[in-house]
C-alpha cells in the first residue's frame, strides 16, 4: 500500500506540471502572426537602431530580459 501512495504523490505532481504546460500551448497570442494585414514597405532602406530594449516573457512576467548585448544597429535589409 505505501507504494501506491508514492506513485500517486508522483502523479499528483505530474498532473499539476501537465495543467501548467497545456495552460501554455493553449493561449493564444495578442500578435497574430499569419496574418497579412498591416502595412508593408516596398523598398525598405536605412538602418534600424535598438537602444534599452528589453521585454517580459508572458510565462515569466518576474524575469525581465535585455537586449544589451546583441548589435545595436543594423543596415533594413540584414539579418541580426
Amino acid at each position: 500500500m505505501s507504494q501506491g501512495g508514492q506513485n500517486a504523490e508522483h502523479m499528483a505532481t505530474a498532473q499539476t506540471a501537465a495543467f501548467s504546460v497545456f495552460e501554455i500551448i493553449d493561449r493564444v497570442p495578442v500578435i497574430d502572426t499569419q496574418s497579412d494585414l498591416g502595412e508593408k514597405l516596398e523598398n525598405p532602406t536605412g538602418i534600424v537602431e535598438f537602444k534599452n530594449v528589453s521585454f517580459k516573457y508572458p510565462a515569466r512576467t518576474d524575469q525581465e530580459q535585455s537586449l544589451n548585448s546583441m548589435p545595436h544597429a543594423a543596415e533594413v535589409s540584414r539579418k541580426i
